[in-house]
């Protein structure tokens, strides 16, 4: 599982910067995820997209897209970069859909 995890760190290009980090031990940038805990905590409600709350909100096509993609035994993966990239402005957080150890598609939520 580390490695699959640190493919998909270099692939994302995020840095693990706790290099002693116990590789048993969750990963502090990216976690494994389920379509509907990602359904649940980018669920927003703008006025611009209408009265009713929309997943991904203005990111709901890139959201309905990646979801069509995912096959048996695909995993998602919520990902954020860490303290450090934020403060230089490079911070990344989303979604990622993996197949195989390689990433399929991925979803931007956050960036500065």
């Amino acid at each position: 599982m580390e490695n699959k995890l640190s493919k998909i760190l270099s692939i994302l290009k995020l840095q693990d910067t706790e290099k002693e980090r116990d590789a048993t031990a969750p990963n502090p940038y990216m976690e494994k995820t389920t379509v509907e805990k990602l359904e649940k905590r980018y669920t927003l409600k703008d006025a611009r997209l209408g009265d009713e709350p929309v997943v991904f909100g203005f990111l709901n096509k890139q959201w309905t897209n990646m979801k069509e993609k995912i096959q048996k035994d695909d995993e998602l993966y919520y990902f954020r970069s860490d303290a450090n990239s934020w403060g230089n402005l490079a911070g990344r957080e989303g979604v990622a859909l993996v197949r195989d150890g390689e990433i399929i598609d991925e979803v931007i939520v956050r960036m500065n």
